[in-house]
């Protein structure tokens, strides 16, 4: 990486761009300034150099070093970025204080701001000082640098008094555009009740590409139906700040209830409320960035606009009411007990009456019937359990991990069967003849059946209209049971569909535009949002216990998204044709 040398004076490291939201953290010393440190009485406010370095074009991050850190003057330092807009590299190299190309500032040539860095010198004893001493070489490292022209102004303010320094320009080089900055990535927010904990635990994924270092996060309690605006509007239970504190460690300030936020594996931010009621609850994140705040270059920007402030929120999530029973006075125990104990007699009877009938009956079916018949008599007192099977095509690697998860999950929390031809435990099974095997469980009336909604299953689709094929760049044996599968749903003329078939989308990988038209479904979900309301759907039971296995479909889903949107074209890469 090639190294840019240009004249300037002291900064250091930044850990946030807290602006003007108060930050207080019970027992974290977080301070709304990127550095606190003691200057020298000998202080000098000279440039000195300084070394722009460590460029990185993939993440848009660049760093400076200084020197000669111990001779600051105390006061308040602002440490400004500023861009020079429709600026190429030439002209960049040509802008001097001064020109007169574009219009003059304070500093000899109009920029926007790009973002800002603060940090405060205080003066002390040196042998008994409350701050560290400012270091001699410091870092400052930038984020969300995309292709342009760039200087640093750095003010000096102390007693009222302002002293300004501007370097000169450089111009620096990245992949990233304004534009597609926070398209990147998108905030997956989720509100789930834990029964067994009595907590409500709200988990929010995805936040290590938003180049972000200070979110509020708000968790507010709502009526039934009611919106996630009307849940922090009327009804805010907690109040969380997630930022950097001195030592670098992203921390959360407490409310005044029992809670606590914490960062797990440096994408994930889990905020637990403990002793809830059975209130729905919600949660908002708010991102403060200079690009969320639309300010200097991000001015009108599609980052700006696209949410304001930069907001994400969860669906509410139901707490599961507690059903009570009702207290009985004294003089109600005794007809209880004289009516409790003639309904039991009541059932005894019947139960006994039952055995000896289903005795006979079984008797006679041993003695008469084949033992074909016989299995088939047994099979009927059996208890029936959930089944499940996932059909979907096969696609990237990424999707093919997260349905192994999802899988794995279905089977886990529900308890149940879950059949997928891509299942490796099924293979010896599957090879005695795939469709034959998708077709058997396809006809069982007690099958449910997942169909995951993709732009590979929508050309899939359209080829099955088209009446060809879809090739694979490396063909395998299992390409055309999706196909063969939607042709069977298709021509299912039962009238339980609605009950049997349920379309699964997947947030950040799944398109609006991609809808399988050929399977008519009551509801379609998208995970991980719905992920609750799905298992309780295919389930029947209200009261399944999850939450210990979000984190993992929360990681392949996060990942999906983002090999997506880093691989646009993979579909390409994947087929051959679909037409």
């Amino acid at each position: 990486m090639k190294l840019l040398y240009i004249v300037f004076v002291t900064v250091i490291l930044s850990r946030c761009n807290c602006e003007d939201v108060r930050m207080m953290c019970p027992g974290e010393n977080v301070s709304a300034f990127d550095f606190t440190c003691t200057g020298r009485s000998d202080c000098d406010w000279e440039p000195r150099n300084f070394t722009w370095m460590n460029l990185n074009q993939d993440t848009g991050k660049v760093t400076l070093q200084f020197r000669a850190f111990d001779r600051l003057c105390k006061g308040d330092y602002y440490f400004i970025l500023q861009a020079f807009e429709n600026v190429t590299k030439d002209e960049c190299k040509g802008i001097v204080f001064g020109h007169s190309h574009v219009a003059e500032d304070e500093c000899g040539v109009l920029a926007s701001a790009h973002s800002v860095r603060k940090g405060r010198v205080k003066e002390g004893n040196l042998s008994n000082n409350i701050f560290p001493n400012c270091e001699k070489t410091l870092n400052i490292t930038f984020n969300l640098i995309y292709r342009g022209c760039y200087r640093l102004q750095i003010e000096k303010e102390y007693n009222g008094e302002v002293q300004m320094f501007c370097s000169s320009p450089v111009f620096l080089d990245t992949k990233f555009t304004k534009e597609n900055i926070f398209k990147r990535n998108d905030l997956i927010i989720i509100s789930a009740y834990n029964s067994k904990l009595n907590r409500m635990e709200h988990t929010v994924s995805g936040i290590s590409g938003m180049h972000v270092s200070l979110m509020e996060l708000t968790a507010g309690a709502c009526q039934p139906e009611e919106s996630c605006d009307a849940c922090t509007t009327n009804g805010i239970l907690n109040v969380w700040l997630m930022g950097h504190n001195l030592a670098g460690e992203f921390k959360c300030m407490k409310g005044n209830t029992s809670s606590n936020c914490s960062l797990i594996g440096g994408n994930e931010i889990k905020c637990v409320t403990e002793n809830v009621d059975n209130r729905p609850q919600c949660m908002w994140v708010k991102l403060y960035s200079h690009p969320c705040r639309g300010n200097g270059v991000w001015h009108n920007t599609a980052i700006n606009n696209h949410n304001h402030w930069c907001q994400w929120n969860s669906p509410p999530g139901n707490v599961n009411p507690v059903i009570e029973m009702p207290a009985l006075v004294e003089s109600d125990h005794c007809e209880v007990i004289i009516f409790a104990s003639v309904i039991a007699s009541i059932l005894v009877v019947c139960l006994f009456i039952m055995v000896v009938i289903l005795r006979k009956k079984l008797l006679k079916c041993l003695h008469y019937a084949p033992v074909q018949h016989q299995q088939q008599q047994l099979q009927q007192f059996e208890p029936v359990l959930p089944q499940v099977l996932l059909l979907y095509p096969r696609d990237c690697e990424p999707f093919m991990k997260l349905m192994v998860t999802l899988r794995n999950m279905l089977r886990e929390v529900m308890k149940c069967k879950v059949y997928d031809c891509f299942d490796h435990t099924l293979a010896e099974e599957i090879a005695t003849g795939a469709a034959e095997w998708l077709n058997r469980h396809l006809e069982c009336d007690n099958m449910k059946i997942v169909v995951i909604e993709s732009e590979c299953a929508v050309l899939h689709q359209k080829a099955l209209f088209q009446g060809i094929r879809v090739f694979y760049q490396n063909p395998a044996w299992l390409d055309d049971i999706f196909i063969h599968g939607l042709k069977e749903l298709a021509n299912d003329k039962r009238s339980n569909q609605y009950n049997r078939f349920f379309v699964v989308c997947v947030h950040g990988f799944t398109d609006e535009n991609n809808g399988l038209s050929i399977i008519t479904s009551n509801t379609r979900y998208v995970i991980p949002q719905h992920i609750k309301e799905l298992m309780t759907s295919l389930y029947r039971q209200p009261d399944l216990e999850y939450t210990e296995h979000l984190h993992a479909i929360l990681k392949d889903i996060q990942a999906l998204a983002e090999y997506k949107v880093n691989n646009m074209d993979y579909m390409n890469q994947l087929l051959i044709r679909a037409d």
